[in-house]
């Protein structure tokens, strides 16, 4: 969760390997980036309530619960890549 001027978000932080630019030692850390992906507005979400925003065993999904529409509802949203191929 984070809190923004445009709403608060969930977002989905997926890592980026960076290339190597320097030295190729195994024994180096390999670097990298995490790129954010907004995933739901929570702007109407009232906080006396976590979302409590969890994984599904299987990484496609992301599982919370909201009272942004009044009762408490269990939402997912879908994370997972979609396919490419036809």
């Amino acid at each position: 969760m984070a809190k923004a001027p445009n709403g608060q978000w969930i977002y989905l932080f997926r890592p980026e390997a960076r290339k190597n630019e320097g030295l190729s030692d195994p024994a180096f850390v390999k670097t990298g980036v995490l790129r954010a992906e907004k995933l739901v507005n929570m702007k109407k979400h009232n906080y006396r309530l976590e979302p409590n925003v969890t994984f599904t065993p299987d990484q496609k999904w992301v599982v919370f619960r909201s009272n942004m529409f009044g009762p408490t509802y269990t939402f997912a949203v879908e994370v997972a890549k979609a396919s490419t191929a036809n």
